[in-house]
């Protein structure tokens, strides 16, 4: 089966030894580019791939992803991997099966380099974060194949197994080719190298490596991927070794998150300050900025506006009960969905209500549609329909998510540009984007008021101020 658009995308079940494919995958590992002389001198990256067509429900092994190899003497055709869960898009590569499953993509190759390209997206789905050549076609279509390839990974993170992972805690002089995941808690910047204080639910350590790891920053959840240990304390990245992100919205950093801040909570119950980091070790260890969640040092970019006679409670998420109507958080936005950004608005129908997608139907100019279901023009009424990804501002963690759907008038002041405005003025599309960029910056934080509906499902109403430049 495959991805349809007016190009044929194979998904890696469907390949065949020796075929040539174009593909999208899911990028769950990667090495850092290495330099080699050997057979003669070029670049090379090694990724590791999945899409929803391969099955890891059980035990997780080569059979269960594919290795892309990437090879080139250009090292601007070379991709640097910082974040587990991008999405790659690639044009001719070249599957070969022998004992495990590779994907070769060769620009030494003249033959390939003409007709064969490589093209990473994160979070805009037209504007990709990195690309081994810019003249490329892109079909409007592959823009939800990409969207649900994000989605399918959020769901299905946690069942990627990584070898070697090993807690911080039983590392030892031995290990030379280690994983392990873990928080950045401090970040130092010396004249020629970096220096982290990392931390998991076991003990902390440092972690002494290059300053091109400059992108990660405190309070991260990161892989490091092959490292060794230098002495108890400190570990040492090796030649291949790289520092991948992950996504804060997926299943695999809520997992993570929930066993740190679990063993945090165990120790400072046994304890009157604070504590250090959680660690057995007989050194003492810096402490951890997770018990330190600075807020005062965050801005406030939208704040709700209530009347002189409305007074809510502000309620963390552990203290919400099904009692709360309404009350008001303080919440970092770590995303909005869904992707891409012409998604966010919906059209619903006055006579059933049913809702659709903007790529569905067009509205004529005096705002009617056929629907599909009343099987005849109706009014069509334009909304939001979005869920935010959102991050307690306190020591808790928490992930909550929210939802604005703004069709029946609550919340429609939530993003200061009206749904109508958003689908008909480029200019206020592109206001929309500026929006959720200043949003979802980890130095801003929201305070908004918070509606429950049937089931628990929380939703963001009212009006609000934003404090948002276009600039």
């Amino acid at each position: 089966m495959s991805y349809t658009t007016k190009y044929k995308f194979t998904k890696f079940d469907d390949m065949k030894l020796d075929g040539e494919y174009n593909f999208y995958g899911i990028i769950f590992d990667a090495a850092f580019p290495i330099y080699s002389e050997t057979p003669f001198p070029h670049y090379e990256c090694t990724l590791k791939l999945i899409d929803d067509s391969l099955d890891i429900s059980n035990d997780f092994n080569d059979e269960d992803y594919i290795t892309l190899i990437i090879k080139s003497q250009n090292k601007e055709e070379i991709p640097f991997i910082h974040f587990i869960g991008d999405v790659i898009r690639v044009i001719s590569g070249i599957y070969q099966n022998k004992k495990k499953r590779y994907i070769y993509l060769n620009f030494m190759n003249e033959k390939i380099i003409e007709k064969s390209y490589w093209r990473i997206y994160r979070n805009n789905i037209y504007d990709p974060l990195m690309c081994s050549k810019h003249d490329f076609s892109f079909d409007f279509n592959e823009s939800s194949i990409i969207s649900y390839l994000f989605e399918y990974y959020l769901f299905i993170s946690n069942k990627l197994k990584y070898p070697k992972k090993i807690n911080l805690i039983d590392r030892n002089e031995k290990g030379s080719d280690n994983d392990a995941l873990v928080m950045i808690v401090n970040k130092t910047e010396l004249d020629d190298q970096l220096v982290f204080d990392i931390q998991d639910d076991t003990d902390g350590c440092q972690l002494h490596t290059y300053k091109y790891f400059n992108f990660i920053e405190v309070n991260d959840v990161v892989r490091i991927r092959a490292f060794k240990i230098f002495n108890r304390n400190v570990l040492i990245l090796n030649p291949f070794s790289n520092i991948l992100k992950i996504p804060q919205f997926s299943s695999y950093y809520k997992i993570f998150m929930n066993k740190l801040t679990t063993k945090l909570k165990e120790i400072q119950n046994l304890q009157d300050d604070i504590p250090m980091f959680v660690t057995n070790s007989k050194e003492k260890s810096p402490i951890s900025p997770l018990m330190y969640n600075n807020d005062s040092n965050k801005k406030l970019i939208c704040k709700v506006l209530l009347n002189d006679n409305e007074n809510y409670d502000t309620k963390k998420f552990e203290e919400i009960t099904s009692q709360d109507k309404k009350f008001l958080m303080n919440l970092n936005i770590l995303e909005i969905y869904p992707k891409p950004l012409y998604n966010f608005v919906n059209i619903l129908c006055d006579g059933c209500k049913t809702s659709y997608s903007i790529t569905d139907i067009t509205l004529n100019p005096s705002g009617l549609f056929r629907c599909e279901k009343c099987k005849s023009f109706k009014n069509g009424i334009l909304h939001f329909n979005t869920t935010l990804q959102c991050r307690e501002t306190n020591m808790s963690n928490q992930i909550v998510t929210l939802y604005l759907c703004s069709f029946d008038g609550e919340g429609n002041g939530f993003f200061g540009i009206p749904p109508c405005d958003a689908y008909r003025n480029s200019n206020d599309f592109q206001k929309l984007g500026i929006i959720f960029k200043g949003l979802c910056n980890p130095g801003n934080y929201v305070n908004v008021l918070v509606q429950q509906y049937k089931g628990g499902i929380l939703r963001i109403v009212g009006n609000y101020e934003k404090y948002i430049k276009f600039n």
